[in-house]
Parts: C-alpha cells; structure tokens; sequence
C-alpha cells in the first residue's frame, strides 16, 4: 500500500499543510519526467520543524477505523500555541491511499480514504474514525493480513535483548498493526530484535524470509558485508 497524500490540520506543529507524495502506481507528470526512485519520498528538515509529526500522521491515517481501539494514548496531538493563548479543540488527518495486492481488496477499490479526527478536552484527547466508509479497510482487523504494514524507527529508539522479549504483554497492550508503529508513539516501547522473528520465517514462510535477507543486503550496498540469515 502506499500514500497518496495526507492534510493536517491543528496537528502539533502543523496548522494546516496538505503534503503528495510519489509512488510508482502514481501518474506523475513533472517538467523533469519520472523521479528515478520512484518509490520514496525524502523529508529533510532541523529539530521541531516536525519530520515525526508527519510519520505519525501517516501512522494514524494508516490504522484506519481501528485507531481508537490501537491501544495508542493520544497526548497533545492537538495543537496548542501557547505564546497566542490559543489551543484547537480538535485535529482532523485525512489521507489517501493506492491499495497493493497484499491488502486482498476487491478489484473496483483503486482508492483508500482515511479520516482521522483527535477530540481535545481540556489535557484529554480521544480518537475518532470520522469518514462515512470503512468497508475498504475490512482487512486491517486480521492479523493475518500483510496490510498496512508500516514501521516507526528512530536512534533513540531501544531494542529488546532476544531473551527478553514479552509477546503476551504486547498482544495485551495492542493489535499487530497499532504494534508495528507504536514505537512512533512511545519512547518506551522497544522494538523487537531480528534474531526474535526472521528465524521463524525460514521454515514457516521460506519466501518472506528469502524476501528480508535480500532487503538487508540491498540496505547495506554492493561491495559491503553480506547478509546470509545467519543469527550467529
């Protein structure tokens, strides 16, 4: 799946900002022809200026009806402007999306819309699914599906040591999507280690696991050290 475009509006940094974005299932017709990457969008910008603010937008839109129940604790997502005395009472995300194979759409679905709206009460803030359909992101409730798969990683991120790693809290705490990007969210979630999850895919999905060592070696270059799926 990729984004189509996203609009912000009362949203942390953002007052109002309407952002595209390029993908390779998109028409694009710029003056210098198709980007030779088509499929990524670089976001460059100082401290504050609010490059995570976009990410967790993105996130939002991409959980769908499933936001107020991802197990996410909204916390001054709405925005508040403290030198004119002036805080929002609520944040409306809406974004769009092109659908891949993996979400197992129905053919005549070209199209995925997102509206996300955060209600402010006072220092509380709710979640609230706020388009009129949502039978296009049916597959978001299994956890089965490889849809809207999305990952939030930063360097102050942590990473759970191998022996430590509690699958029973996590299913508690949150369903496998909100999972994948509540990292974005909380400083104190902790990401789980490859050596946790790639070993399983060797014998129970041989082609995924085929898939991610040919990322990471595609991630660390020609010419460089090589990726075997070896843990050791």
């Amino acid at each position: 799946m990729y984004v189509d475009s996203i609009v912000m509006r009362e949203f942390r940094t953002f007052k109002q900002s309407s952002i595209d974005f390029v993908h390779p299932e998109m028409p694009i017709s710029l003056e210098s022809g198709r980007p030779r990457l088509a499929n990524m969008n670089l976001v460059i910008g100082g401290n504050g200026c609010g490059k995570t603010t976009l990410l967790k937008g993105i996130a939002l839109a991409s959980l769908g009806p499933a936001v107020a129940g991802s197990g996410i604790f909204p916390y001054h997502l709405v925005r508040r402007e403290r030198e004119a005395g002036h805080s929002a009472a609520e944040t409306l995300i809406e974004a769009a999306f092109t659908p891949g194979v993996q979400e197992k759409l129905p053919e005549w679905v070209s199209r995925v819309e997102s509206r996300i709206r955060v209600d402010r009460r006072g220092d509380l803030e709710q979640f609230h699914w706020a388009h009129r359909d949502d039978k296009a992101w049916h597959p978001i409730f299994s956890e089965s599906s490889d849809a809207f798969f999305f990952v939030g990683y930063g360097a102050n991120r942590r990473v759970e040591k191998i022996g430590r790693v509690d699958e029973g809290g996590r299913r508690t705490s949150s369903f496998a999507r909100a999972q994948r990007i509540m990292s974005l969210f909380e400083d104190t979630y902790s990401l789980r280690p490859l050596s946790h999850w790639l070993p399983q895919y060797r014998e129970r999905n041989p082609g995924r696991f085929s898939q991610v060592r040919t990322l990471v070696n595609r991630l660390l270059g020609p010419g460089r050290y090589r990726f075997t799926g070896e843990m050791e």
